[in-house]
């Protein structure tokens, strides 16, 4: 009986510990989040949210200031990456955009000073950008 108590004791601190450490940074970047959007997970960095059309959208930001670094639309039951992409540097300056279809670059890609044309995930350099 006493083990059984002990151990049901540190479980139920573990779990405590777990959730409030979850919680503690619910919110901090709601911000963010377009209106149709809902908040599905959020830690130091990063919050993770669902879109009411059902595809879930990752945010990565440099935690002391709080700019933006990394953002991408997803499937959540394929994991692929489907919609806008963008990325900048931790001073705010944009590296790359464009759109993914099924996990692949498509359309029209600008990646730091190169601009290029994506079909199926295969790319060629078209022009740069100056």
């Amino acid at each position: 009986m006493k083990n059984l108590l002990f151990w049901i004791i540190t479980l139920t601190m573990i779990t405590s510990c777990h959730v409030s450490q979850l919680s503690r940074f619910k919110g901090k970047y709601n911000r963010f989040l377009d209106s149709d959007e809902k908040e599905v997970f959020t830690s130091y960095h990063t919050v993770i949210s669902k879109k009411q059309d059902g595809s879930h959208v990752f945010r990565q930001f440099f935690p002391e200031t709080g700019q933006i670094t990394h953002y991408f639309q997803y499937d959540k039951g394929t994991g692929q990456k489907n919609g806008l992409y963008k990325e900048w540097y931790d001073d705010g300056t944009l590296v790359a955009d464009g759109q993914h279809k099924d996990g692949k670059e498509v359309g029209e890609w600008n990646k730091g000073i190169s601009k290029g044309m994506y079909q199926d995930g295969k790319g060629r350099r078209m022009e740069a950008n100056r």
